[in-house]
């Protein structure tokens, strides 16, 4: 399922995150409090604006799902999500570029 998101005024999406990328996620964050803020600050960017220019939102063929969306985190972080039912955004995957895209 694919959508358009442009305008910030649009109501939230809900996160879905599985624990085996929870895990991820924690392993990265847990290290560097640059991460971890920077990790947060993208899954609220997420929520109410899933194209925000400073996610670099695009497609990709990921490890997780063909096909998915690819947001950056920073410059070797990404986080590899696809659109849900229900006004959803599932976080299939976490890690550096090598890590997580084919």
């Amino acid at each position: 399922m694919e959508k358009a998101c442009t305008e910030q005024g649009r109501s939230e999406y809900k996160i879905v995150i599985e624990k085996q990328v929870a895990v991820k996620i924690f392993k990265y964050t847990q290290k560097d409090d640059t991460i971890k803020a920077r990790t947060k600050k993208v899954f609220r960017l997420l929520k109410t604006y899933p194209n925000y220019p400073g996610l670099n939102t695009h497609k990709a063929s990921s490890k997780a799902k063909n096909p998915a969306w690819a947001s950056w985190v920073n410059g070797e972080l990404r986080i590899i999500w696809d659109y849900g039912e229900d006004n959803t955004i599932h976080i299939l995957d976490f890690g550096t570029h090598k890590e997580v895209y084919l």
